[in-house]
């Protein structure tokens, strides 16, 4: 494998860096995750003697996560082939693998809902696959590690809105009006356009690209965009932000990625649920609204407890993920 220099990655990479190295347990949501990267990275082929589907993509620990789920269900284990190409920036690297009629694997892979019957190669993902609600997370996650991309410059008229674009690329209009209705799902107000020769469903609303990543458990991801947001709005609103405001704001920031790192680790350990209600609340309230100062979150939990009260419960909940096994 050539060696690289390492570029500064972009908000993008790191949230599909964060996806990637998560570990997916259940069966039903690793299916839903590959349903989704054949969906967003793959080709249909059909040669002489054979049919399938070719997986591409330049993050090789993708790649490896796939073949290992596709082995998983078919035990069969898809060779990687690796392909070297030179562009600007010097030389690259692209893997790929290949889900084969041949081998047996294409077939019991459509038996699994992931892959397309022959007959019809860019059949939408069938319902059963992301019936659940953690299947249908999956299913973005993988959308997004494989055809999604993701910005949010520094630099812009306003704090909010401006220059924010969350996109899924298919080359099938059909696969991107499905894409935006589930994202739709979770009023992330989604839109389809034609870009080219592929269709894009999209978000360009920043507090609904954060909430996306927070529901993809991209949390570091999440937080950074909520950076760029609050350096976005001090910068534009400057003369209205004393250094002491400032400060107090950036005090809340740093709190609330602690907050919301352990909030999500108990989530994916799946103690979140079955804590007290008034824990519970405290989480939840903290998750929608990750930039809230106590006072604010004090009027948002059901019952207003007062500041300390919040701010012992958040306490309680950093504790017990420090007990959570990574």
């Amino acid at each position: 494998m050539t060696e690289k220099t390492e570029a500064p990655k972009s908000l993008g990479a790191l949230v599909k860096k964060e996806i990637v190295t998560q570990k997916i347990s259940a069966s039903c949501c690793r299916r839903a995750f590959l349903c989704a990267v054949c969906r967003g990275s793959g080709t249909f082929y059909i040669k002489s003697a054979d049919y399938g589907v070719t997986v591409t993509g330049a993050d090789h620990e993708l790649i490896q996560k796939c073949v290992a789920i596709v082995k998983s269900i078919t035990a069969v284990e898809p060779e990687v082939k690796l392909h070297s190409y030179a562009n600007k920036l010097g030389p690259d690297e692209l893997f790929e693998f290949d889900l084969k009629h041949s081998d047996g694997v294409y077939d019991k892979l459509v038996e699994a809902g992931i892959l397309p019957p022959p007959s019809v190669p860019d059949a939408l993902c069938p319902p059963y696959v992301i019936e659940k609600s953690c299947c249908k997370i999956s299913y973005l996650m993988g959308a997004f590690v494989s055809c999604g991309t993701l910005s949010a410059p520094k630099e812009a008229s306003d704090g909010k809105s401006s220059g924010y674009y969350m996109g899924f690329n298919f080359s099938s209009e059909a696969q991107a009006k499905f894409m935006a209705d589930l994202l739709n799902g979770y009023d992330a107000n989604a839109k389809v356009r034609k870009r080219g020769e592929n269709y894009s469903a999209y978000i360009k609303d920043a507090e609904k690209i954060s909430d996306m990543l927070t529901r993809m458990h991209a949390v570091s991801g999440m937080l950074e965009l909520q950076n760029i947001m609050l350096y976005r709005l001090l910068k534009n609103n400057s003369n209205r932000y004393s250094n002491c405001e400032a400060a107090n704001i950036s005090k809340t920031v740093n709190a609330a990625v602690k907050q919301l790192e352990a909030i999500d680790k108990l989530k994916r350990a799946g103690i979140l649920d079955s804590l007290d209600a008034s824990l519970q609340d405290v989480a939840a309230a903290r998750l929608n609204n990750p930039d809230a100062t106590l006072n604010e979150l004090t009027e948002i939990i059901p019952g207003h407890p007062n500041r300390g009260a919040v701010n012992h419960r958040l306490k309680r909940l950093l504790d017990l993920s420090e007990a959570v096994k990574d």
